[in-house]
């Protein structure tokens, strides 16, 4: 009776490879049977801000922004980390290295293994020369095989690259002129505060190109700021030996988007 059973179902396999084979042999067969992963990867980003608020809304919008434009493919998950000492916020220095330092506690919020990228936001503002240029060296040096780390510095502010989004800047100036030039783009007060700050800049920018507010048309605004953030940067030789500090005015966060424009590409491509 056992050698029976076995024998049975010894030839009940052969006969299940043989129509395996068949199938295998016929493109159509082999297709419909196929099991297709529709599960998206998810991007995980942390945006690390020193800033109370301005920076943090901005990004949120970003981030939302851009899983609208990537919603079939992939998505970001965005976690803004707001890490402050007293009310002034902390030095563009000790963010860094709080965030080393948190990085080799296990019990820890941040552990920038758990993300594909790490954006660092910070401005020079009046912070220590020498210092912002060891944050910027030493945010770089966080990354590793799994994470890519990223400094995104702003001088002298962060509101140069909310202007950018209008107009090319070249003014070497103090954080009030930005704020000026942006009641005057926004035509109301700029507030730093507010919650919205993406779609109502956005929105304003489309508006003084006689734009649409579409998807596509702030995509484009959005690739002017990078322009215009990019011709500021080229204007630095770096042929020129000179401290990066002294480079007034300039932004890197232009590198943002100019990441998650080329990946969407990429992905779409695919």
């Amino acid at each position: 009776m056992v050698q029976t059973r076995i024998l049975k179902k010894f030839l009940i396999g052969v006969s299940q490879m043989s129509k395996d084979k068949q199938s295998s042999n016929n493109p159509k067969v082999w297709l419909s049977s196929r099991k297709v992963d529709t599960r998206l990867p998810v991007h995980k980003a942390l945006i690390v801000c020193n800033a109370k608020c301005t920076e943090v809304n901005y990004f949120k919008g970003a981030v939302k922004f851009l899983n609208g434009l990537n919603s079939s493919r992939t998505s970001i998950r965005q976690d803004v980390l707001k890490v402050r000492y007293h009310k002034s916020g902390v030095s563009p220095l000790q963010l860094v290295e709080e965030i080393k330092r948190k990085n080799k506690t296990k019990k820890s919020s941040i552990n920038i293994d758990d993300y594909d990228t790490v954006w660092i936001v910070f401005d020079r503002d009046d912070n220590d020369d020498n210092q912002f240029e060891q944050a910027i060296s030493k945010a770089e040096k966080l990354s590793n095989r799994n994470t890519k780390v990223f400094a995104l510095y702003s001088i002298q502010s962060f509101e140069l690259w909310l202007l950018l989004h209008f107009d090319y800047y070249n003014v070497a100036t103090n954080r009030n002129y930005y704020f000026d030039k942006l009641k005057q783009k926004l035509g109301q007060a700029y507030n730093k505060t507010d919650n919205n700050i993406f779609d109502n800049l956005l929105q304003c920018a489309c508006n003084s190109k006689q734009l649409e507010y579409t998807q596509d048309n702030i995509r484009d605004i959005i690739s002017m700021a990078i322009a215009n953030a990019q011709r500021l940067q080229q204007q630095y030789s770096p042929k020129i030996q000179q401290p990066l500090s002294s480079c007034d005015p300039i932004t890197t966060v232009f590198k943002f988007f100019e990441y998650y424009f080329e990946e969407l590409e990429l992905i779409e491509s695919v």
